[in-house]
């Protein structure tokens, strides 16, 4: 099996990737360019939404870290979502609380850090696929 032969050949889903702390940008975005998806990575919210309003049908799904810096990722949500209700979303914290209400529904999941990439891979792959969030936290805890 030979990398990028496979992911070449199709077109790859577009991924609007948001995380401020750079050293875990750069792995996320080396991860998911791995994995087949073509990642457009910033790191403030603002940012982001240029980068969607210009285009908002370039992206597949989104992943954003709810603690930014000038903008939360709760805003950068609501403002995606107002554009294209349908995105795949996936919200990362490291936070010990989950997300707000408002944040969860369909085509949301939460993934609490630390992560392992390959578990944002799968909730991706998950939300893309199905449709539906695939809940990636551990929420057996009270």
């Amino acid at each position: 099996m030979t990398n990028g032969d496979a992911a070449d050949s199709a077109p790859r889903p577009g991924l609007l990737l948001v995380e401020d702390e750079a050293a875990l940008r750069v792995l996320l975005e080396r991860v998911l360019e791995r994995s087949g998806y073509g990642v457009t990575a910033v790191s403030h919210g603002e940012e982001a939404l240029e980068l969607f309003t210009v285009g908002p049908e370039r992206f597949a799904a989104a992943v954003i870290d709810m603690t930014l810096p000038g903008m939360t990722g709760e805003a950068v949500v609501e403002h995606l979502r107002a554009v294209r209700p349908e995105l795949a979303i996936v919200v990362t914290s490291g936070l010990a609380a989950g997300p707000r209400p408002s944040l969860s529904g369909e085509r949301v999941t939460f993934l609490q850090k630390p992560f392992l990439p390959a578990r944002l891979v799968e909730a991706l792959q998950a939300l893309l696929a199905a449709g539906t969030p695939a809940q990636s936290s551990s929420s057996t805890a009270s």
